[in-house]
């Protein structure tokens, strides 16, 4: 998943791990995106990030369900 900054023309990398990011939706304040995650076909699980590219994704939810 990727942000872009138009007034600095530069793309962000926000998530490096192999899998399917889904859905993502700005927190209210800005700073960060909250997003579906899922690996080798695993339920998808909530999962958010800094909207700057700084720090890991931390998970939200555990479930075996989509």
């Amino acid at each position: 998943m990727w942000t872009y900054d138009a007034a600095r023309d530069a793309p962000t990398r926000l998530t490096f791990d192999p899998g399917v990011d889904r859905n993502p939706v700005w927190t209210p304040d800005g700073q960060r995106l909250v997003y579906a995650f899922s690996r080798s076909g695993v339920a998808l699980n909530l999962y958010w990030q800094r909207a700057n590219g700084g720090g890991d994704a931390t998970r939200l939810t555990t479930s075996p369900n989509a």
